[in-house]
């Protein structure tokens, strides 16, 4: 059982050290036989560190970089059973986290899996207690498998969407499945869409969350607002997801989340970034999608 592990960057800077270093401390020995890094043109030094610390490094222009496409460049061509991939600024918890994340494909039926996401330690608040919310949190595992078509087809959008999750900050793809069904050139939510397809092609979808990954974004208004349109243009695109549908609906949907935040434990008070995440999702929805944003 191995893997190559794929990691796209722009200017990660030192702190990508340590991710490669804990790679190559995973157990067993070898479990990881290479790092592959895709680095867009970094110009703080990030190509030159991953090469310090013995990834094979590819530099690209930053202009190149595309979510599904790039990653999908990076795996190609491996001779691993599986293909690790991670984004620059997640953390394995221990070393236990490669063997963890694939164990599950033992079973023959499953593509894909997807680890825990935890927030880092010097989090916010308000990151907290998102992170903690969001799909690749929970405690238990999930196996995820369409037993039944036409109940499948049946579900509400919302319902499909959440059981298709998939996650890049920490996934793994058996790379006789990926070699078939790949990454899309998709500028965002390549890893939705690789969860949703397997899923339709018959094969399984596992999250665990016994391997752990440290991983979480300040929030910042611009940031915020980005991050949660791009979110909501591929629930668009993917499962016909369109919410909130009005500005004023925008509107109403930030005052709920500040609601929310408030009477949480411990209260949280941020408007202005709930207003920020709201508006990204209403802007995500009126995306006409033709491969660019």
């Amino acid at each position: 059982m191995n893997a190559r592990v794929v990691i796209p960057t722009w200017n990660a800077g030192p702190a990508l050290a340590e991710l490669l270093r804990r790679l190559r401390a995973q157990q067993p020995g070898g479990i990881v036989s290479e790092i592959v890094v895709f680095d867009s043109s970094s110009t703080d030094g990030t190509a030159e560190l991953a090469a310090r610390e013995g990834a094979t490094v590819t530099r690209i222009a930053k202009s190149e970089f595309n979510h599904g496409a790039t990653r999908a460049r990076a795996a190609a061509g491996a001779k691993t059973e599986f293909v690790i991939f991670m984004v620059q600024d997640a953390l394995p918890e221990n070393e236990h986290f490669a063997r963890r994340l694939l164990e599950p494909f033992a079973d023959a039926r499953v593509a894909g899996t997807y680890a825990r996401v935890v927030a880092r330690a010097d989090a916010s608040a308000l990151v907290r207690r998102d992170v903690s919310r969001d799909p690749a949190a929970g405690g238990a595992r999930l196996y995820k498998y369409i037993y039944n078509r036409a109940d499948y087809d049946e579900r509400s959008a919302f319902d499909r969407r959440v059981f298709c999750h998939f996650n890049n900050v920490a996934s793994a793809v058996r790379r006789a499945d990926f070699e078939r069904l790949s990454f899309r050139p998709l500028p965002f939510g390549e890893d939705l869409d690789f969860g949703k397809r397997a899923l339709e092609a018959g094969r399984a979808i596992v999250y665990v969350p016994d391997a752990v990954v440290e991983h979480s974004h300040a929030s910042g208004v611009s940031g915020d607002f980005g991050r949660h349109r791009d979110d909501a243009a591929i629930e668009k695109l993917l499962f016909g997801i369109v919410k909130p549908r009005s500005f004023a609906g925008a509107f109403a949907r930030a005052a709920r989340l500040i609601f929310d935040d408030a009477a949480g434990s411990p209260p949280v008070f941020a408007p202005m970034l709930r207003l920020a995440q709201s508006l990204g999702r209403w802007r995500g929805g009126k995306v006409i999608f033709n491969g660019k944003y």
